[in-house]
C-alpha cells in the first residue's frame, strides 16, 4: 500500500514494525521468531517456551489466557474484531501475534530501563528516549492525539510535551500517565499497554484486556493510576 506521508510530512498508526521484521528476516536469513529468541530473549535468560509465535502449535496452548469473552478456549482471538492472530500460517509478524509471558516481557524491560548492553548497545538504547518528531510530523502526531484513536495513542499521557521516539511514545512532563519525564510507554490493540520509566526505576505492563468497544477512558486511568502506586510504593520503599 501506499505510504499515507512522505518521511517526515507526518505521523500515523502503520505497520512500519512488520516492515521492520521483514528487513531483519531479509538481512539475517532467520525467520523472526529465531532471531528474537536469540538476540532479544536468550540475552535477557529468557527461555525459548517463554516466546512463541505458534503457540498452539507448539503444543503451548494451555499456558494461553482468554484474551477475550469471544475466546473461551483461549485461541488466540483478539479483543478487536475477532480475529485469530494465530492463523496457522507461517508468517511472523513484526506488529503482531507474538505470544511471551509476563516474566519475558518484564525481563526485556528491565534490560532496556538498566541499559545493561544485553540486548542493545548504551548509545542504542540513549537514541531509544529520544523525541524523534519535529515539524510537520510532530504536528501530525499532535493532531492524532486530538483525533479519535487519540486516548489509545496517548497511552494514558495527555501532555503537551509528547512526542514519538524509536519504540513508542516519549513523555514530556514528570507525572504524565503517573510516569517520569522522559518515559517511553506504548501499547496494542489488546490494551495491554508497557511502560520504561528510567527517572524513577520502574518498568512493567498493564493489560486490562479490554473488549472493543469499551470504555477506554476508565481504562486508560486505571493503568495510570498503576504507574502513580508503583512510584509510590517506591518512594517509601
Amino acid at each position: 500500500m501506499p505510504a499515507s506521508y512522505q518521511p517526515g510530512e507526518g505521523w500515523m498508526y502503520g505497520h512500519g514494525m512488520d516492515f521492520a521484521a521483514y528487513v531483519i528476516e531479509q538481512k539475517t536469513g532467520q525467520r523472526l521468531d529465531e532471531y528474537l529468541r536469540k538476540n532479544v530473549f536468550a540475552p535477557v535468560d529468557v527461555s525459548r517456551d517463554e516466546m512463541s509465535f505458534f503457540p498452539i502449535r507448539e503444543g503451548l496452548g494451555d499456558r494461553m489466557p482468554d484474551l477475550s469473552p469471544q475466546d473461551p478456549e483461549g485461541l488466540g482471538l483478539a479483543a478487536v474484531g475477532g480475529f485469530n492472530s494465530y492463523d496457522g500460517g507461517d508468517v511472523c509478524y513484526g506488529g503482531h501475534g507474538a505470544y511471551v509471558t509476563a516474566r519475558a516481557y518484564v525481563a526485556v524491560l528491565k534490560s532496556l530501563m538498566k541499559n545493561d548492553e544485553k540486548i542493545l548497545s548504551r548509545a542504542m538504547v540513549e537514541e531509544m528516549f529520544k523525541p524523534q518528531l519535529q515539524g510537520k510530523a510532530y504536528e501530525s502526531l499532535q493532531a492524532a492525539f486530538s483525533g479519535p484513536g487519540g486516548l489509545a495513542f496517548g497511552c494514558g499521557t495527555s501532555g503537551e510535551d509528547r512526542n514519538m521516539g524509536l519504540g513508542g511514545l516519549v513523555t514530556g512532563e514528570d507525572g504524565d500517565g503517573g510516569l517520569g519525564k522522559g518515559s517511553l510507554i506504548w501499547g496494542g490493540g489488546h490494551n495491554t499497554v508497557w511502560f520504561i520509566d528510567r527517572m524513577n526505576g520502574i518498568c512493567g505492563i498493564a493489560s486490562p484486556q479490554l473488549c472493543i468497544p469499551s470504555n477506554v477512558k476508565a481504562a486508560m486511568e486505571l493503568k495510570s493510576a498503576f504507574r502513580t502506586h508503583l512510584r509510590h510504593v517506591l518512594a517509601h520503599a
